[in-house]
């Protein structure tokens, strides 16, 4: 049987800025404290909270009785979850991979964002030089002198 008990970190904790995170089986929360709030999210699976698309997210006053009340909408979160998706075993290599979203370019000052932009097109490669090639009598390499003289045998 499932049952929800973090380690849960004392008001102080939050009051100097510290958050608080975990999880039990597939089920992981967060605790961050904000200038006069304490935002409170949960969300399923193996992803960091920055990696995950689908969370859950509640905010509660900044005092001891809204960190109360924040642990105890998580357990309420907890227990409204499917028991057996929490504890499926899960392996990041199950997922789908992580992509970021794309980033979108601002139009700079010099460009007006109105006019559509030509797609750019690409330059034709040039061609590499062909090496030479070394003359018959040539070595393919300089010989240079070693600065050692010849052995008198």
């Amino acid at each position: 049987m499932l049952t929800f008990d973090p380690g849960k970190m004392p008001f102080h904790w939050y009051e100097v800025n510290n958050y608080s995170s975990g999880n039990i089986g597939n089920f992981n929360y967060r605790i961050l404290p904000q200038k006069d709030h304490l935002e409170v999210s949960w969300w399923m699976g193996v992803y960091s909270y920055e990696r995950t698309q689908q969370k859950t997210d509640a905010s509660f006053d900044f005092t001891p009785a809204g960190l109360e009340q924040a642990w105890e909408w998580l357990q309420q979160q907890f227990f409204s979850c499917d028991p057996e998706e929490i504890q499926r075993p899960l392996n990041i290599l199950d997922q789908e991979p992580y992509f970021p979203a794309p980033q979108q370019e601002e139009p700079t000052a010099e460009e007006p964002a109105s006019q559509p932009q030509q797609p750019e097109v690409p330059e034709e490669p040039e061609e590499p030089d062909e090496p030479e090639e070394p003359e018959e009598d040539e070595p393919p390499f300089d010989i240079e002198p070693s600065g050692m003289e010849e052995a008198p045998f």
